[in-house]
Formats: C-alpha cells, sequence, structure tokens
C-alpha cells in the first residue's frame, strides 16, 4: 500500500505490486508486471468490532503507462477473503471499556 486506510471516512487508496503475479494456470504467463499501480476505494461502513474494511479496485496502471479498467474490483487477501485486514485502532482509550 502506498497510501493508509482510516475508516473513519471513506477515500481513496493506491498500491504498488512489489513483485510480478503470474497465471495460475500458466506460470510464466505474467498477470501483473511489478511495480504496477492499483487505484481503489474503501468504505466507512465498518461495524463495530469488525477488522476488515471493504475495499475495491477500479484501475490498474501498469509500468508502461498503460490503463486497465478493474471495475471495482473486490480487494481480497491471499486466502480470497473479501476484504482488507491490517493494524486496527478500535479507539477504546480505557482500561474500563470492553473491546
Amino acid at each position: 500500500m502506498l497510501s493508509g486506510i482510516n475508516s473513519d471516512l471513506p477515500g481513496t487508496i493506491v498500491a504498488q505490486t512489489r513483485q510480478t503475479v503470474y497465471a495460475t494456470n500458466e506460470p510464466g504467463a505474467v498477470v501483473i508486471p511489478q511495480g504496477a499501480r492499483l487505484i481503489g476505494r474503501y468504505s466507512a461502513d465498518v461495524a463495530y468490532g469488525q477488522s476488515r474494511v471493504l475495499a475495491a479496485w477500479d484501475e490498474l496502471i501498469l509500468p508502461n503507462g498503460s490503463r486497465i479498467s478493474l471495475r471495482g474490483m473486490s480487494a481480497a487477501d491471499g486466502q480470497g477473503q473479501s476484504g482488507m485486514e491490517d493494524q486496527v485502532d478500535t479507539h477504546c482509550r480505557t482500561q474500563n471499556l470492553k473491546c
């Protein structure tokens, strides 16, 4: 991720691939080259106790400048679970609250 996510408000996200992504059915076929950028958006509709945020990718920008529309493709983790998860601030500031 090149940008952060703060689910207090919806916003735009930008990511960049660290390594080349290959097709699973053709190991030599490049799907996304290293250095490509993804532009997307995330939602602020996060329920209490939820640790994942809903995100969607809108555009893939290849290193040569070509652009591919992804039309709101859902973001998912390596196991295919929808949304994104990382460090979560539950905003619990006192020890008396059970979060």
